[in-house]
């Protein structure tokens, strides 16, 4: 004879799981009774897995931009010109984009990335007061451009500096 079927209280909706409760609100309550535990478990499981979920997410990204290929791609930069043109107010059309990209041969023009690699997120560079394009760059190079304010002098006094630094370490 089949066991009878009874609703769980907090949602009458649902069936019982335990304690009166449907299967989503046992899980919680039982997180907050056991929050040490449970907590306690999952970083063991982050630390056992660690390497094998970031092998699993980079082989996902190179898998899907196989798997979508060009059309993921040109996607992708239609999503960031138009959120580029809202921010900064500069017309840059998709074909524009990618002309730049193929005469700078496909890499970031500060420290070379690829920008075929999974890894690589581009950013189109622009002067914040003239309002021009000046290129497409990889998010690194982009954020240590303006972090030294985008001011020449500041970028050569940089380079003196690791220049000078490399020498003395000689």
């Amino acid at each position: 004879m089949p066991r009878p079927r009874w609703n769980a209280t907090c949602h009458p909706d649902r069936p019982h799981f335990a304690r009166g409760l449907c299967q989503q609100c046992y899980g919680k309550e039982y997180r907050r009774r056991n929050l040490q535990v449970v907590r306690e478990k999952d970083n063991a499981r982050y630390r056992r897995d660690k390497e094998k979920r970031k092998a699993y997410q980079v082989e996902y990204r190179i898998r899907r931009r196989q798997e979508d290929g060009e059309w993921l791609r040109r996607r992708n930069w239609q999503c960031r010109i138009s959120a580029f043109r809202r921010r900064s107010g500069i017309v840059f059309s998709l074909d524009e984009y990618l002309q730049l990209i193929e005469a700078q041969g496909g890499r970031c023009p500060i420290c070379g990335a690829s920008f075929s690699d999974a890894s690589v997120e581009t950013v189109i560079d622009h002067d914040h007061e003239e309002n021009f394009v000046r290129g497409i760059l990889c998010r690194t190079c982009n954020a240590a451009l303006g972090l030294l304010g985008d001011d020449l002098e500041t970028v050569i006094r940089a380079a003196e500096y690791l220049r000078d630094a490399e020498e003395l370490s000689r």
